[in-house]
């Protein structure tokens, strides 16, 4: 059974690149990720699209609830819920019904008092197993509709998997992953257990700035804690869920 979810999830990956390459649309950073996990036979588990950042265009602090509560049912996130703390106030909302994606959506105001504000603004589709067609288009969806409220959205996307060959080590595991996507890494940390890689790779979106220069894709492996195992993560620019 499991080989052939591999199966079908691979010859969806290969179908969807060949039909983007024959309407000369841009490849996604997600199936470039996706492949990758494909041809090292790691079996994804769960990823995650996140859009994080301040407003670039103040709104009045009045209005934020308000403007919260439309941008929330825009996104179909349904009811918002409102935690005040002694740094703010949190806007909260989550919906279960795409599928095998959930959509998180959270808005921070932080400068209490302050007659206008630009609060932080958090978007997360979160899934498990494989981002599909409807993943895609709900991702379309919104980011149409954070551009509708000023937010150019920048997203991050990292997908984990897991595979029974521990044969290849962690090292090799990470290392292919850069290969695959002919990318050159920029810093790194080894250890018997974990290996996580930063690099800059030429087919992945322009990323971050970090101390040692550019980078828009991270690569982790480790050993699973419970029984034989890798877990393989990739993100890019950046791992945005535990690994």
């Amino acid at each position: 059974m499991k080989n052939l979810r591999r199966i079908e999830w691979g010859l969806l990956i290969v179908l969807s690149l060949l039909l983007q390459g024959a309407q000369m649309q841009p490849i996604e950073p997600e199936q470039r990720l996706l492949a990758a996990l494909h041809t090292l036979n790691v079996q994804p588990e769960a990823f995650t699209l996140h859009h994080g950042g301040r407003l670039r265009q103040a709104v009045q602090a009045q209005q934020l609830e308000d403007w919260v509560q439309r941008l929330s049912h825009g996104l179909g996130t349904g009811n918002v819920h409102k935690t005040v703390g002694r740094d703010g106030v949190k806007y909260t909302a989550v919906d279960q019904r795409y599928g095998n994606t959930v959509i998180k959506f959270i808005v921070i105001h932080d400068r209490l008092g302050d007659k206008y504000v630009t609060p932080y603004v958090s978007l997360q589709l979160m899934g498990r197993g494989v981002p599909t067609q409807s993943f895609q288009a709900l991702k379309r969806r919104c980011t149409r509709l954070l551009q509708s409220y000023g937010i150019i959205a920048d997203y991050h996307f990292s997908i984990r998997g897991r595979t029974l060959n521990v044969t290849t080590g962690l090292a090799q595991y990470a290392q292919k992953v850069l290969t695959l996507l002919g990318a050159r890494e920029v810093e790194g940390m080894r250890t018997d257990r974990t290996v996580s890689l930063s690099a800059r790779s030429p087919v992945l979106p322009a990323g971050i700035e970090t101390g040692r220069g550019s980078m828009n894709l991270q690569v982790a492996a480790r050993m699973d804690s419970v029984r034989p195992a890798v877990v393989l993560t990739i993100g890019t620019p950046i791992i945005t869920i535990e690994y």
